[in-house]
């Protein structure tokens, strides 16, 4: 009889088993494309001997977790919340996609200006002739810099609204005439 015999065929037939059903989870998991099980599987394969498979389960769960990643970043951007935009630009940058960062910051910014000027439109609009007033002046000013609104445009939205001539704006540098208008 070989050395070791039946007991040692048992412990192999054991470890065979074991081995088999770590493989038949970590299919699972990459079927799933779940990372956190994928790397619990590379644990287990890891702890069990299997350097070789534990690397590869390693390197899906790797995968996985940044494919993740990517997919809630894209989910992000597409909101069209300027904040929801910006923490996908963020996990971009955090992939290292800079390139792709910025321009999903500058379409966060983008959004955020858009959003700023269809509100300055209707406060202006909800204000009507009044707009001129100092109140509402400073109000739709103070608005606009909240929303990250260029003066420039700031200026053309307010100009559309003001009634007279003597009401409109003119932008110089970048001076607000909400900070002037505080009397």
């Amino acid at each position: 009889q070989a050395i070791g015999g039946i007991p040692g065929q048992m412990r192999n037939q054991r470890k065979q088993q074991e081995f088999n059903q770590l493989m038949q989870q970590g299919q699972q998991a990459m079927a799933s494309k779940d990372p956190a099980a994928l790397a619990n599987v590379a644990q287990q394969l890891g702890a069990a001997g299997d350097q070789k498979e534990a690397q590869q389960m390693m390197q899906a769960s790797r995968e996985a977790s940044e494919k993740a990643t990517r997919v809630s970043a894209g989910r992000d951007l597409l909101s069209g919340v300027p904040l929801q935009m910006r923490q996908g630009a963020g996990a971009l940058a955090d992939q290292g996609l800079i390139e792709q960062a910025l321009e999903a910051r500058g379409l966060a910014q983008t959004r955020q200006v858009e959003l700023g000027e269809q509100a300055l439109a209707k406060v202006a609009g909800a204000s009507g002739a009044r707009i001129s007033e100092p109140k509402n002046r400073e109000r739709f000013f103070r608005l606009a810099t909240a929303y990250q609104v260029p003066p420039e445009q700031a200026f053309e939205i307010y100009n559309q609204f003001a009634t007279t001539a003597g009401d409109r704006w003119h932008a110089k540098a970048s001076s607000w005439p909400a900070a002037q208008s505080s009397g």
